[in-house]
């Protein structure tokens, strides 16, 4: 199975998800995005890619702003105050997993070629 499919980038910590995938797709998602809204849910692991996630964003010229810990929802929504979101998370997958969720400005999620683009870069 790949990392990236049609809800986001799931994975096992330390085997499939790292803080350098959170570096790489912090800077794709940069490179297409002005200013993003990063948040996350109470796994441990989730300090890891929110930081990997900023740098990677501030590296591209994106504006990092941090949410905190928050519910899906409530970053999806956020998202509608940048050019985009992110949410650290691997929903209901167990705690050794982790992922990130892109949010479009509307609350939509990031679609499959929109996915695929960061992918890319």
């Amino acid at each position: 199975m790949g990392l990236f499919g049609s809800s986001g980038i799931r994975g096992l910590i330390g085997k499939d998800i790292d803080a350098e995938l959170g570096l790489r797709i912090g800077r794709a998602v940069g490179s297409i995005s002005g200013a993003v809204v990063v948040g996350k849910d109470p796994r441990t692991s989730g300090d890891l890619l929110v930081n990997a996630l900023i740098a990677g964003l501030i590296e591209a010229g994106a504006e990092p702003y941090r949410a905190g810990m928050v519910p899906t929802p409530t970053l999806a929504c956020a998202a509608s105050h940048f050019d985009c979101g992110l949410m650290v998370t691997a929903s209901h997958n167990p705690p050794e997993y982790n992922g990130v969720k892109m949010w479009n400005q509307d609350g939509s999620a990031f679609d499959g070629e929109q996915t695929e683009e960061v992918e890319r870069l």
